[in-house]
């Protein structure tokens, strides 16, 4: 009797245990796997760029921060940032010009690699040890300009990147496509915080930092949707 007790008990206990694996796996998806899962487009209802005018809601255009502390496993904080106002002029060809503007003082913690401490470090991330907000309350993405490639719908979107004062040029793999509800924009790119004079915990730049070392490159993540432009006479 008291065997056949111990054998149920170990069942239970191993389906526990794989339920916190499986959880835990899901908890480990990267930046364009989760925009990628929150799509609800499909493909037979992307259609080809419009050209014309387009702007973001505000209200809810948001971008998805990833950062990680390289020398400990599994660390990753994650967030995100506001967009403040934007204008967008597409084509056939895809974005041919203008700007996004972030609010920087926006920045949010959604979870952190301990598990806590939102608060605190929204307040650290908004420091000059990071961004300066109070210096530099906003960051600003200027399109240049935009290149096919042969994927469908896919485009690499080139501009100018300032944040901190700095400006440097950076190309960001793009999906862009026409949906019932106006421009989709879609994307994750990787970007090296250090160009921006953003070296808190850079082994780049510090040394003897152990296990604080952060990542010099962070992810950012979007799924965007960019209604027309409607001029007021």
């Amino acid at each position: 009797m008291k065997k056949g007790i111990f054998a149920v008990l170990v069942v239970i206990a191993l389906v526990i245990i794989g339920t916190l694996i499986v959880k835990g796996g899901k908890s480990e998806k990267t930046l364009e796997q989760s925009v990628q899962d929150q799509s609800t487009v499909t493909d037979s209802s992307k259609m080809e760029l419009a050209s014309g005018s387009f702007e973001l809601d505000t209200e809810t255009a948001t971008v998805q921060w990833e950062g990680r502390k390289t020398l400990i496993e599994g660390y990753v904080d994650r967030g995100t940032l506001s967009v403040q106002e934007s204008e967008l002029t597409a084509n056939e060809d895809g974005l041919s010009s203008g700007s996004i503007l972030f609010n920087m003082d926006s920045i949010k913690t959604v979870s952190t690699g301990v598990g806590g401490g939102q608060a605190g470090l929204d307040k650290h991330l908004k420091s000059a040890d990071f961004f300066d907000v109070a210096q530099f309350p906003t960051a600003t993405f200027e399109i240049t300009g935009s290149e096919k490639t042969e994927v469908e719908h896919m485009y690499n979107v080139s501009g100018n990147l300032t944040m901190k004062g700095v400006t440097e040029s950076v190309t960001i793999p793009m999906e862009l496509f026409m949906s019932e509800n106006g421009l989709r924009l879609i994307a994750t790119a990787n970007l090296d915080r250090t160009k921006w004079n953003v070296v808190y915990g850079s082994g780049s730049f510090f040394d003897n930092l152990a296990n604080n070392v952060i990542d010099d490159m962070f992810a950012i993540s979007f799924d965007l949707v960019a209604k027309e432009k409607v001029e007021v006479e």
